[in-house]
């Protein structure tokens, strides 16, 4: 079975799951049996809708599994562990009030932290700007079709171990240019 995890609270200012439900449409019924994790709470009305998107896809490969409350951190942590990579859907522009910020450039997503910080493989958006040691790491979408055909890959001929085999790499390096960051500023 492959995890899949999507941290982040479902709503809709800094998320495009419009892109997920999608391309999951698509392959629902080709992919090998999979566990969609969506880690954040689901609690209004365009998160209940999300979740029930999803749960119409779900058949004898596709499970989904969802929060409508508060997740404590050792849930978080533990379901990001568990799984084999991280779906990061994340909307171009970051809507707020009246406000409108462009991920990655004004404003940037806590997932690419978490990718980091607990070591797995992630698919995201083309648009969104990484360092490029961090490109090793990730596989970009440009739509919903391409999306699809990522996540078949994934899925089936697990291509996300392509990806994970860098990921002590990457985090190694990226250690070490913070420890010369911080070298530098001491001195």
């Amino acid at each position: 079975q492959t995890i899949i995890c999507i941290p982040g609270n479902v709503i809709p200012k800094s998320r495009n799951y419009q892109a997920v439900l999608t391309a999951l449409g698509k392959i629902s019924e080709q992919i090998d049996k999979t566990e969609l994790v969506i880690l954040g709470q689901a609690k209004t009305s365009y998160g209940r809708k999300i979740i029930s998107e999803l749960e119409k896809l779900q058949n004898n490969n596709l499970s989904v599994k969802y929060y409508n409350s508060f997740i404590h951190q050792k849930e978080f942590d533990e379901q990001i562990m568990r799984s084999h990579f991280l779906l990061l859907p994340i909307s171009k522009v970051m809507r707020y009030r009246h406000f409108r910020e462009m991920n990655g450039f004004t404003c940037v997503s806590g997932n690419i932290n978490d990718m980091l910080y607990f070591g797995k493989p992630a698919i995201t958006p083309k648009f969104y700007p990484v360092d490029n040691e961090v490109e090793q790491i990730i596989e970009r979408y440009t739509d919903e079709d391409n999306l699809a055909d990522i996540l078949l890959r994934w899925i089936n001929k697990k291509d996300y171990n392509i990806y994970a085999q860098k990921v002590e790499q990457v985090q190694n390096t990226l250690r070490e240019q913070i420890r010369k960051r911080f070298e530098k500023a001491l001195t």
